[in-house]
């Protein structure tokens, strides 16, 4: 949003005198963080990487519904925590890792630490999202080897990297899906 972060929407929502539930969400696990967003007029924050179920539970709680009612008819659920990714959460993750593979490598190339800082929060947080843990470490720890500008020992990372990275794709991937 452009002008306006979460906090400031939720606190301009409440002054008019909205009700509607406001949730975020939030890659801060601090107390502080918590406080921030209670004290914004925001009903819940959720940690991420969260879960389609996490998300529509709470919503569902906050909306006053029964959080254990079955989901709408035709709506499948799949974990996406363990186990073959659907395919319409595989072919797109597939996808980005390619390009974003290659915009990180352009990066590398032109010493473009913007570029590579997107590319690398990218990873890590679909990484994250499917929950492998030790690609999405990888990527913060590569993070941090941006951060302290050795782009030499982020370049040697990112070569081990992507071949893991392709690797948890191809063994998460649904059946008869194209190796990315």
């Amino acid at each position: 949003m452009p002008g306006m972060d979460g906090y400031t929407l939720a606190r301009a929502l409440r002054a008019q005198g909205s009700r509607v539930p406001i949730v975020a969400l939030t890659a801060d696990v601090a107390v502080r963080e918590r406080e921030r967003c209670e004290s914004a007029g925001i009903d819940t924050a959720l940690i991420k990487p969260i879960l389609l179920d996490t998300l529509e539970r709470t919503v569902r709680q906050l909306t006053l519904r029964d959080p254990d009612a079955a989901p709408p008819p035709g709506v499948h659920r799949q974990d996406i925590a363990q186990g073959t990714l659907p395919a319409s959460v595989h072919r797109p993750l597939a996808q980005s890792l390619v390009d974003t593979a290659a915009a990180i490598r352009a990066a590398l190339d032109a010493g473009d630490t913007a570029a590579l800082g997107a590319g690398l929060h990218s990873l890590r947080g679909a990484f994250a999202l499917i929950h492998e843990a030790g690609l999405a470490a990888d990527c913060v720890a590569m993070e941090t080897q941006l951060r302290d500008a050795d782009l030499p020992a982020l370049a040697q990372a990112f070569e081990r990297f992507e071949p893991a990275a392709r690797a948890a794709l191809a063994r998460r991937a649904p059946e008869g899906a194209a190796a990315a």
